[in-house]
């Protein structure tokens, strides 16, 4: 029967310290995109208002 492998804690601690970052980076890209909607969207206004 193989041995199964248990990761160290700092094996365990750096896969959730790649995690959180990836989550953080995530979360700044995706405030990006909603400001980008947001400028997109305040962009159209006078373009509608002056139809």
């Amino acid at each position: 029967m193989a041995e199964q492998m248990i990761p160290s804690s700092d094996d365990v601690l750096a896969e959730l310290r790649k995690a959180l970052q990836a989550q953080e980076h995530a979360q700044k890209q995706f405030k990006v995109a909603e400001e980008q909607q947001l400028g997109a969207e305040d962009a159209k206004k006078p373009v509608e208002e002056a139809k």
